[in-house]
């Protein structure tokens, strides 16, 4: 049996994590974030639970320091 896991287009996942779009679009063109598109879509669909790691670095999938910093919060 297979797991349920909510899908966020990249708009979606820039807003569940507080950065920009563009931000998200460029971690999954380096290889920090995996997405899939769908065929016939050019839509990228992005499991909320690879974006978990970049949301609470303390979650159980610890993320490299390399890639927290890709979306670390320069305001704090």
């Amino acid at each position: 049996m297979y797991g349920h896991d909510e899908l966020f287009n990249t708009r979606q996942a820039a807003t569940f994590l507080g950065v920009e779009e563009l931000t998200v679009r460029q971690a999954i063109q380096q290889g920090t974030l995996r997405a899939w598109r769908m065929p016939q879509s050019r839509e990228m669909l992005i499991r909320k639970r690879d974006l978990l790691p970049f949301r609470d670095p303390t979650h159980a999938l610890t993320a490299a320091p390399r890639q927290l910093t890709l979306f670390s919060d320069d305001a704090a």
